[in-house]
């Protein structure tokens, strides 16, 4: 039963980064520098979407699930190319794409999320010349953040499990 729910949770999430990545899209289409970032996401983010809604209409949940937070994540990694990791505003969206895969796989999943997150956002920052800032407040804080999102996502659904369990 909370498999079910978890799905039905994804299938709106997956519908509002449709819509989300169409906005983006049409937005970053003005053709004005200043919203060039918002047609790198859009582009990541619609193919995210695509990808991940092929892959639930064949019954492929986990796969699906992946392809979604790996999308958003490609999104996020745009904005390094706009954004010094210092100033990058984007870094501070991970907590919540470690919580959604906390909930929406195993609860453990949020920890291999987090590090993962970690490695290409220091990788990202290594190849850009950005790899001094690594050590600096905003990756540190944002990078903390995320790990601690992972234990509150996994205590969440495993509370949510137990819930449902006793419900039943």
């Amino acid at each position: 039963y909370t498999q079910s729910l978890r799905e039905d949770a994804f299938v709106v999430l997956l519908y509002s980064l449709g819509g989300l990545s169409l906005l983006l899209l049409c937005i970053g289409l003005v053709g004005m520098p200043v919203t060039r970032l918002s047609l790198y996401m859009g582009i990541a983010l619609m193919l995210s979407y695509w990808l991940a809604d092929k892959l639930r209409n064949r019954k492929n949940y986990p796969a699906a699930v992946c392809a979604f937070l790996v999308g958003i994540m490609a999104a996020l990694a745009a904005s390094f190319a706009f954004y010094p990791l210092d100033n990058n505003p984007f870094i501070f969206f991970t907590p919540i794409l470690i919580c959604a895969s906390g909930i929406l796989l195993q609860p453990r999943t949020g920890f291999i999320a987090a590090t993962g997150a970690t490695l290409l956002m220091g990788l990202l920052a290594l190849l850009l010349g950005q790899h001094d800032q690594i050590w600096h407040l905003p990756f540190m804080a944002a990078m903390l953040l995320s790990y601690l999102s992972a234990t509150v996502s996994m205590l969440t659904s495993q509370s949510f499990a137990a819930a449902v369990e006793w419900a039943i």
